[in-house]
């Protein structure tokens, strides 16, 4: 699973290299405390069918085949951003900029409900 998350990372990076545009966003959440609403992000994502793939500053989330979100660390800032690929006309962006803004708002609201009560993550055992 681990090596498919960086497999998905990898094309991810290529993919905003490539081509794309973009909406950010600032979330309400400081850079301390932003990687803690990783794990409960990833559950919602993930309970709702959708891809996942962590990275160590950020989550990204496929929307569908044309538009990813990223909650990501970016310059000392905690933000939301949006891609989607560049094959829509300038309406039909805004139109999809608008749908992902609302399910990623979602995303984010249910993990931050859900944050206090998400399990600590398993921490590895040492034998000695």
């Amino acid at each position: 699973m681990q090596r498919i998350n960086w497999i998905v990372a990898g094309l991810l990076v290529a993919l905003v290299v490539g081509c794309g545009s973009f909406r950010t966003y600032r979330l309400p959440v400081g850079v301390a405390n932003a990687r803690a609403t990783f794990p409960a992000i990833k559950y919602v994502a993930r309970s709702m069918g959708l891809q996942v793939a962590e990275c160590e500053d950020a989550v990204h989330v496929r929307l569908d085949e044309t538009a990813w979100v990223y909650y990501s660390i970016q310059n000392d800032e905690y933000n939301l951003v949006l891609h989607i690929d560049d094959d829509l006309s300038e309406s039909g962006r805004e139109t999809k900029f608008s749908d992902i803004k609302i399910r990623a708002e979602e995303i984010w609201n249910v993990a931050v409900e859900i944050e206090g009560t998400m399990p600590p993550p398993a921490r590895a055992l040492t034998i000695r």
